[in-house]
C-alpha cells in the first residue's frame, strides 16, 4: 500500500522531517510503518527516507510506501512530526 502526501511547514516547524512521521492503523489497531526497503518499482517523488532539512515556507510531497498485509483494512493515516504531542490523523 502507498500513500501520497505533502507537508508544508511553517514557523514553528522543527527543522527536519521523514516518512517516519506517518502511521497507516488499522481496524484492529494494528500500526504499519513505511517500508525500510526503496525499489526503482515504487512511485515517485518519494517522501524522503532520510531525515530532510526543512525551513518555513517549505512544502514536500511524495509516496510512502508500507508493507501491510494483503486482509488488513486500514482506517487511518497518522502524522506524528517531530515535537509534536498528538498526531494529525486522517481517514482514508
Amino acid at each position: 500500500m502507498s500513500i501520497d502526501v505533502q507537508v508544508c511547514y511553517d514557523a514553528t516547524a522543527l527543522n527536519f522531517d521523514n516518512n517516519q512521521s506517518w502511521v497507516l492503523i488499522d481496524d484492529n489497531n494494528g500500526n504499519y510503518g513505511p517500508s525500510n526497503t526503496g525499489y526503482s518499482q515504487f512511485p515517485a517523488p518519494k517522501f524522503p527516507f532520510g531525515d530532510i532539512t526543512v525551513v518555513a515556507g517549505q512544502c514536500i510531497r511524495g509516496w510512502i510506501v508500507y508493507p501491510v498485509l494483503v486482509d488488513a483494512t486500514i482506517v487511518n493515516i497518522a502524522y506524528l512530526p517531530y515535537g509534536a504531542t498528538s498526531p494529525v490523523r486522517w481517514t482514508p
